[in-house]
């Protein structure tokens, strides 16, 4: 009984150690099925991420290229400017597309839009393709013209082409134009050398004809002093002659005054030139071009001018405005007037603008000269009126005061004046005066019309400028009815 129950207990060993290994041998092949399926799955995600990186290499390849065309077309809507940016970077370091059978192509077709060679081709008769220049490519299947890309970027060259003449033609006009500006400079300085040339030719033949009439006034003062030794006829026929002879020294007196009065009038031309001084008004004093309003203020009525405290400046002292002219030069013509108001800077005044002659076709504008013959900044000017001045239009009346005070707010002195009542000339005209003012003499009185006679003929020995009352009002910038 004891042997059987052993055997008994080894077949259940026996069985318990199939099914253990049964199992075992199934989980060794599940697990190894199993693992086998992950890694397919695995090797086929990569298959797909790599199917999807390339498509998306392929995507940016074929966006930048369409990108990229549009853009040299012109059609830029809808384009990402810094993408395609990026696009074009990769592109030139050779990693977008860089395995693309097309990209030799795409690289060629880029180089040659951008070095302006791309040309539409067409067959000829030795069937070879020649680049022709043609206004629309020709669809044969249509039977009609087409727009082609060819043709698009053809007609850009073109564009460029005409652009780049228009340039080179306009670098030509300022090439001529500097050449011109050099010729005139060169005409300027040659003017330059004449007039000192002309200067130092009328000094020396002053000093000349001075000596020469010293040596001859001794002369005749030797003669006058042997005729003042005679006696009886004699003295008196020495007498006559000596006043011959004193009438002849004042003639030479005013004669040599009349060559200073030249010389002075040479040196004054001479030295507006060495200032560039351009054109000049009527009476003879060319406008000066450092004198100019330097801005406007926001009303367009105040302009600031580049005069001031360092100038001797001070309201309410009045210039007349000439505009510019092609040649940068101040034009005769005034257009306009303006007055000092304030005084802000050593070289820095606001003004008012008094009068415009036409402020649609020719407005005030900041660079535009001031004019005032009788302004100078280091020295007073001095005048001698004659006749009857009218300011305010008014018939017969004479403002022969309110004149004088305008002159004085001018900084001028006044010289001498002809009396309305008596036609007296009270005051005296010397080489030193500026100005001989002309008013009107219509139905004056004759003393005063010979008086005035008198003072023109003073003016023109001693080379004073002569100029009439409103031509002499408008040039200081004041306005006259």
């Amino acid at each position: 009984m004891a042997k059987q129950r052993g055997r008994e207990s080894n077949t259940g060993l026996v069985v318990t150690l199939v099914f253990f290994i049964l199992t075992a041998v199934g989980l060794g092949v599940a697990t190894y099925y199993g693992f086998a399926q992950q890694a397919d799955l695995t090797n086929k995600a990569a298959a797909a991420d790599k199917a999807a990186k390339d498509a998306e290499k392929e995507r940016d390849w074929y966006k930048f290229q369409a990108w990229t065309y549009r853009a040299y077309l012109g059609q830029t809507v809808n384009i990402d400017d810094t993408a395609l940016k990026v696009y074009r970077e990769q592109f030139d370091a050779n990693q977008l597309g860089k395995d693309a059978k097309d990209r030799d192509d795409v690289v060629k077709l880029i180089k040659a839009i951008e070095d302006k060679k791309y040309r539409i081709a067409k067959e000829d008769k030795n069937k070879t393709l020649v680049p022709e220049d043609v206004q629309m490519a020709w669809d044969k299947d249509t039977k009609r013209p087409k727009a082609t890309y060819d043709y698009v970027y053809t007609g850009l060259n073109k564009l460029v082409e005409y652009q780049e003449n228009q340039t080179a033609a306009a670098l030509r006009a300022k090439d001529e134009a500097d050449a011109k500006a050099k010729d005139s400079d060169e005409i300027m300085v040659a003017d330059k050398i004449k007039y000192a040339k002309e200067v130092k030719d009328l000094g020396d033949k002053y000093n000349d004809e001075l000596k020469t009439e010293r040596a001859r006034s001794d002369e005749l003062t030797g003669k006058l002093k042997d005729a003042e030794k005679a006696t009886g006829d004699a003295v008196q026929a020495g007498e006559d002659k000596a006043k011959t002879i004193q009438k002849g020294i004042a003639e030479k007196d005013t004669k040599i005054k009349q060559v200073e009065g030249r010389l002075n009038d040479l040196n004054e031309r001479l030295e507006a030139m060495s200032k560039h001084d351009t054109d000049a008004p009527d009476n003879g004093k060319p406008i000066p071009t450092d004198w100019r309003i330097v801005r406007m203020d926001s009303s367009g009525k105040r302009p600031f001018i580049n005069l001031g405290s360092s100038d001797n400046i001070h309201p309410p002292l009045t210039f007349s405005i000439h505009g510019k002219g092609p040649d940068g030069k101040p034009l005769p013509a005034s257009k306009g007037s303006l007055e000092v108001i304030d005084v802000v800077g050593d070289h820095l005044a606001q003004a008012q603008v008094v009068s415009v002659k036409d402020s649609f076709k020719d407005p005030i504008l900041p660079g535009d000269y001031l004019y005032n013959p009788i302004f100078n900044p280091s020295a007073e000017r001095h005048v001698v009126i004659a006749g009857r001045i009218d300011m305010h239009g008014v018939k017969g009346q004479d403002d022969l005061e309110e004149f004088e005070r305008l002159l004085k707010r001018q900084n001028v002195v006044v010289d001498g004046y002809v009396d309305p009542q008596d036609g007296s000339i009270k005051g005296k005209l010397t080489v030193g005066t500026d100005f001989l003012i002309l008013g009107d003499v219509v139905g004056a009185k004759p003393e005063v019309v010979a008086s005035t006679k008198t003072l023109q003929e003073q003016a023109r020995s001693n080379g004073v400028h002569i100029i009439s009352a409103r031509e002499f009002l408008e040039s200081i910038g004041y306005r006259t009815p």
